[in-house]
């Protein structure tokens, strides 16, 4: 072949069969490139993940099937909707016309030049249904073994398809395809499905130093048996009732595979499942539907075109015009849909208040707060004379964990601790570690070891219901929800469910009926006088502003320029009747884009992530600092020679190092600014501001006691990532002991 035969090849390829290639490879490449999906494939690779390494297997040969099949049921769909060959017609000569079409799509499919494709070279398509499958495999063993793993698997891969290929050239004239789909069903089907799952039958049979070598022998094996399964039947030219059933076979498994992701997602147990098979079963159905509906549908009409002939009236290609612009309109509506009218309103949950409302009355002064507090726990603060107010940085679960280990530790190290945090300002992350910590003090239950509990509370798989409400999830809510409950008071969405398996996550932690928490309203915790908690500022951003909001439970206004979030839910909520949960004010703060919706609140607008404006949550603190600071200067507080310490919990870098190397002006340097705005920008000068205000007031007030600032920053690199594996919290927890 020469190099413009293999280009030609490879543009043909390209042309016909792009979109389905791009969304074949596209969830493994993200998997293999970035940093979250080699986390996903480590989180895979630590505990005993048998059932989800076989169902990876069987979601590859899903993709793979689906890449590769030719939709026989887009003959009928055709035929039904234009009346092409179908109408006053027998049976039998429906069936034969069908088997015709079947055969003109089959040589287009399998590389086969027609009148309505003259010069049609390319490929092979089965190349790229099996390509995903290895990509996957590759990549698991750059994550999970050592490079001399890696390097086995590829020449156990290699050296099986060398085998395979042998084979398939002497037996293949040899080898009888099933004449009825039911009888291939039974004989290679069902056996290969078997094969898949045998990581899982055999479960820890094997020692586990060889099951990743098992694993890695049984996933060759079947990529191998599976690109010649494809090719024997290209090769045998399948007759259409055979590939009919294996079609629709492959249609009711994919069907039933998204009803039962849909299922566990209702019943917060989706995160057992992994993101790999999520992306895969999406990847698989959304090549599907646009095989289904679109690329078939513009094909047949064209061999209808050129087989009509003298047969062709005006009626037949009037219809065939009103069908091809009909389906010409299905991928602008499917793409308006998904990205820009959501099916789903993604309205803010609030819950129906009955005798349980907490009213916007109930919420004090900054100041007022800060007496009944002092009051409260003045033998404990006068013991070091320390007020600590406390900021946590962003980072998926990498900052939830971060945040709640260095709590505990302090906690443990000194009982008094929390009693002397007057504040915590927390963004994205960081406010799912703050509430859990806190959820863990209001139930009054001790953390013995941190390591352990925060594996149990974050260690978690996170990303699954995000994944699945993103690509299909929250569209199903958001239809059921117009259905069966059009006056609810919100959807249910991805964020939704993110919510209760934290929630989830917390009780089978700590065993507590964790709703009197996670799910009473935002200010409930501060109702008890008994008790006085710091003050939990939850920062998000808003999205049609681009400005800064705050949850907060005193009257922000004397304090700050930021929204008073709580303040706007309660003043819209006119008849009294909606708190607002703790962890629906907590979500508006991790609203990852993408992975999350984003929630509308009435007179408020849309919530982002809290890192998209600032990301350390210094910017509150300082507030609360200057605020602070200010009045413990009056004659009431001055006495007591209050000294503040201000903590920032930190888990990536920030640095002031501006020195960047020249590079060649590009059209991308508009985007590159929007993206390192608020984490280059906003994030250091923030971060680094709180610094020199604190040196700044120490000036101003001259107090005998200087107020500090400490930064406890996480030194090691983890990746950013709802989904952390055990030894990325090992790290961690080695960094915080030592």
């Amino acid at each position: 072949m020469t190099l413009f035969q293999f280009l030609h090849k490879a543009a043909n390829t390209i042309r016909y069969n792009g979109l389905y290639i791009f969304l074949a490879i596209a969830f493994p490449l993200i998997l293999s490139v970035f940093d979250a999906g080699r986390e996903i494939i480590q989180s895979l690779s630590e505990e005993p993940n048998q059932l989800n390494l076989s169902l990876c297997l069987v979601s590859f040969f899903i993709l793979g099937f689906s890449v590769w099949c030719i939709p026989t049921l887009a003959i009928s769909i055709f035929q039904f909707f234009t009346g092409y060959q179908y109408e006053n017609r027998s049976p039998e000569v429906l069936e034969k016309s069908r088997e015709e079409m079947f055969n003109s799509l089959t040589k287009i499919y399998n590389d086969k030049s027609t009148a309505y494709q003259p010069n049609k070279t390319q490929f092979p398509i089965r190349w790229f249904a099996v390509f995903p499958w290895l990509m996957f495999l590759f990549t698991y063993y750059w994550v999970a073994g050592s490079n001399i793993d890696l390097l086995i698997e590829i020449i156990t891969t290699i050296v099986l398809f060398i085998i395979g290929k042998r084979l398939f050239k002497k037996y293949k004239e040899r080898i009888k395809i099933p004449k009825t789909g039911k009888l291939f069903l039974l004989i290679c089907t069902i056996p290969f499905l078997s094969l898949l799952m045998l990581p899982y039958i055999l479960g820890n049979a094997i020692p586990q130093s060889f099951q990743i070598y098992t694993y890695g022998f049984i996933a060759a094996l079947s990529a191998v048996i599976f690109y010649y399964t494809l090719h024997l039947l290209e090769e045998k030219k399948t007759q259409y009732k055979l590939s009919c059933f294996n079609y629709n076979f492959m249609l009711i498994v994919l069907v039933l595979a998204i009803l039962a992701l849909y299922c566990l997602n209702e019943k917060q147990v989706l995160p057992n499942i992994s993101p790999v098979i999520v992306l895969i079963i999406m990847a698989a159905a959304m090549i599907t539907f646009f095989d289904l509906f679109i690329t078939s549908q513009h094909l047949l009409i064209k061999i209808a075109k050129a087989k009509s002939g003298s047969e062709k009236t005006d009626v037949i290609s009037f219809r065939l015009g009103i069908y091809q612009l009909f389906t010409l309109t299905l991928l602008p509506i499917f793409i308006i849909l998904c990205l820009f009218s959501s099916l789903n309103s993604h309205r803010i949950r609030k819950t129906y208040a009955g005798n349980e409302y907490v009213s916007i009355t109930q919420r004090p002064t900054f100041t007022k707060y800060f007496d009944t507090w002092f009051q409260k726990n003045m033998t404990a603060i006068l013991k070091d004379s320390t007020i600590y107010l406390i900021s946590g940085q962003g980072g998926g679960s990498r900052a939830a964990a971060w945040f709640f280990m260095n709590m505990a530790l302090k906690e443990k190290q000194d009982s008094n601790f929390l009693k002397k945090t007057f504040s915590i300002s927390t963004v994205s992350g960081s406010s799912v570690g703050a509430y859990m910590f806190l959820g863990a003090e209001y139930f009054n239950t001790p953390i013995h070891h941190i390591d352990s509990v925060t594996t149990k509370l974050l260690g978690r798989n996170y990303m699954s219901s995000a994944f699945f409400g993103l690509l299909i999830g929250d569209g199903i809510d958001g239809i059921v929800n117009t259905i069966v409950s059009p006056g609810s008071d919100f959807p249910i969405d991805r964020n939704y469910h993110l919510q209760k398996e934290e929630m989830d996550a917390f009780k089978k932690t700590f065993h507590v009926g964790a709703k009197d928490f996670f799910e009473a309203d935002y200010l409930q915790l501060y109702q008890d006088t008994t008790r006085m908690y710091p003050l939990f500022f939850i920062n998000t951003a808003i999205v049609e502003k681009g400005t800064r909001g705050i949850f907060s439970p005193v009257q922000l206004d004397s304090i700050s320029l930021a929204q008073d979030l709580y303040k706007t839910f309660k003043n819209e909520d006119h008849n009294g009747r909606y708190n607002i949960p703790m962890t629906t004010c907590v979500n508006q703060s991790e609203a990852f884009p993408l992975l999350s919706a984003y929630n509308y609140m009435d007179c408020a607008g849309r919530f982002i992530d809290g890192g998209l404006y600032e990301n350390t949550g210094c910017e509150t603190t300082l507030e609360i600092y200057q605020a602070l600071r200010k009045y413990l200067n009056n004659p009431v507080y001055k006495n007591y020679n209050l000294r503040i310490a201000l903590l920032n919990i930190i888990n990536s870098s920030i640095t002031e190092d501006y020195n960047v190397p020249f590079k060649k002006a590009s059209i991308l340097n508009s985007f590159t600014a929007l993206v390192n705005s608020p984490f280059g920008g906003h994030q250091n000068y923030a971060y680094h501001n709180l610094n020199r205000q604190v040196t700044y007031m120490n000036q101003l007030f001259n107090n005998d006691v200087k107020d500090t600032v400490i930064n406890i920053p996480l030194n090691e690199k983890i990746t950013l990532t709802r989904t952390l594996s055990d030894s990325s919290i090992r790290k961690m927890y080695n960094t915080l002991s030592n």
